[in-house]
């Protein structure tokens, strides 16, 4: 779905739902994706304030913030709600986190990748730069999760690569 604005939407006990929603004409269409499946509903504002409805279905809600979750129907589901960008540097902090075995380094976005500043066998430390690559106008770079050595380059320069694209293994130092 295009035209839409992207959201992160993490369950308190579960893996994060993307949700798009894209205005249409007398309210939102909701696309939510997880795991391979999908989900496309109709959500219009209802009569007075907490009130929508979803498809021939009512529903009331309410935000808790005390409690971190959406209250629908009288019943209260624990969420963490994050735009795009603020989910993509969240899996970037994970990634960087401390780790004992190898890192994948992954493509935080689409995009096309300007420079390798590094071959495979080098030794790189935590933070250093590993690539350029250019998304959206602007360049990023990807640095190093951990310090090791690149055991496996995946792509070159000039490579077009997806999000979650595999970039290059970085194997701990001493391994």
């Amino acid at each position: 779905m295009t035209g839409g604005r992207l959201f992160w939407v993490t369950p308190g006990d579960g893996g994060p739902y993307r949700v798009v929603l894209r205005s249409v004409r007398g309210g939102w269409e909701a696309a939510v994706e997880r795991g391979g499946e999908r989900w496309t509903f109709p959500i219009v504002a209802g009569a007075d304030p907490g009130l929508a409805w979803s498809g021939a279905r009512p529903v009331r809600y309410r935000w808790e913030p005390d409690l971190g979750g959406l209250s629908v129907d009288g019943w209260t589901h624990e969420l963490r709600i994050e735009s795009d960008a603020a989910h993509r540097a969240s899996e970037l902090v994970l990634a960087s986190a401390g780790a004992e075995t190898a890192a994948s380094v992954r493509a935080p976005m689409p995009g096309l990748v300007l420079v390798l500043e590094v071959a495979e066998g080098d030794p790189v430390e935590k933070g250093q730069g590993i690539l350029i690559i250019e998304a959206m106008k602007m360049e990023n770079e990807i640095r190093a999760p951990i310090a090791g050595v690149v055991r496996r380059l995946a792509v070159s320069a000039g490579d077009a690569v997806e999000r979650d694209a595999l970039l290059c293994v970085v194997d701990p130092e001493g391994s």
